[in-house]
């Protein structure tokens, strides 16, 4: 059997994940659920779980977990057969609680505030960091790092798969101008908003031409939800207009999940513009799926075959 690319996902600030479904979520008033899912999620392992989905490439993932929520996030994951490599601490995992409103199929998103996991945690993190990259071809830097965390540990992680000459790809956008500084080989992946935020620039084109000139990035891929997506190299910028898919189950981890199939998809040899396409495809998937990164691997392939994409 084919040894499959390796990547190191970093996710530091997991969440334990309550999905709730009202018929109508009403503002200023008590509202009971219809259902509830709880699960374990959060930006890495989102990611874990849609490359293992999409099976093109082997993934370690390295959190941090802590407290109540944490115990309930591992005994979750026990249950999954992701590769997890998990730093106790003893601040909290965070909770999220995800609303999702039937009667005018609206998503509204509650995020518990996370906490830095402390000195000595992200030493032991940075150790296997360094051990696993020795064997990995690439690195993954998964989401926002938890409130107090220093940016300082993603330059690190950042300097570490650039000393290793290994692939890098970023899908973060707040204080990460001193890591793209450094990086090496790295994929910016980012939703609209962030680019605009990270740049101060609202329009796409001339705002992925700055953070090209700007820093060492190989590309830049970026999302809008259903409305069209962006990615760009150093000698061409592609739009990609995505299929309609009906009513949304669930959209959160969507980003996640096109994160880890384009950069699965490139690893294992794929065009980045098609892997991209792939990402998109995904994606969409994910919106008709409750879990995150849980989608139907062949809805996503019918969904990537009516995939517009033009240059521009």
């Amino acid at each position: 059997m084919e040894k499959k690319p390796l990547i190191l996902a970093v996710g530091a600030n997991p969440a334990w994940q309550k999905v709730l479904y009202f018929n109508s979520l009403r503002r200023n008033s008590v509202n009971r659920a219809e259902n509830m899912w709880a699960f374990a999620s959060g930006k890495g392992i989102n990611f874990a779980r849609a490359a293992f989905n999409w099976s093109r490439a082997d993934v370690k993932l390295l959190q941090f977990a802590g407290g109540n929520n944490g115990k309930l996030l591992l005994d979750d994951l026990a249950r999954e057969s992701l590769q997890v490599k998990s730093i106790a601490v003893e601040t909290p995992t965070r909770c999220c609680v995800t609303c999702l409103s039937g009667n005018d199929n609206s998503m509204t998103e509650l995020i518990e505030p996370s906490q830095a996991p402390g000195a000595a945690a992200e030493a032991e993190a940075l150790e296997y960091i360094r051990t696993v990259m020795l064997q990995a071809d690439a690195m993954a830097l998964c989401g926002q790092l938890p409130s107090g965390m220093a940016v300082d540990f993603y330059i690190k992680c950042a300097q570490i798969a650039a000393e290793n000459g290994k692939r890098l790809l970023i899908d973060s956008w707040k204080n990460i101008a001193p890591v793209l500084k450094i990086a090496r080989q790295a994929t910016l992946k980012i939703n609209r908003d962030e680019l605009s935020a990270l740049t101060g620039i609202s329009e796409v084109k001339e705002a992925v031409k700055l953070l090209l000139n700007s820093y060492d990035l190989e590309y830049a891929a970026i999302t809008d939800g259903s409305r069209q997506a962006y990615f760009a190299g150093r000698d061409a910028m592609y739009v990609y207009t995505i299929p309609e898919i009906g009513e949304v189950v669930n959209p959160v981890g969507s980003g996640d999940t096109a994160s880890a199939v384009f950069f699965s998809s490139l690893l294992d040899g794929i065009s980045p513009e098609e892997a991209f396409a792939f990402a998109l495809a995904a994606a969409s998937a994910n919106c008709l799926s409750m879990k995150c990164g849980d989608f139907d691997v062949d809805k996503a392939f019918e969904l990537y075959e009516n995939i517009k994409v033009d240059t521009l």
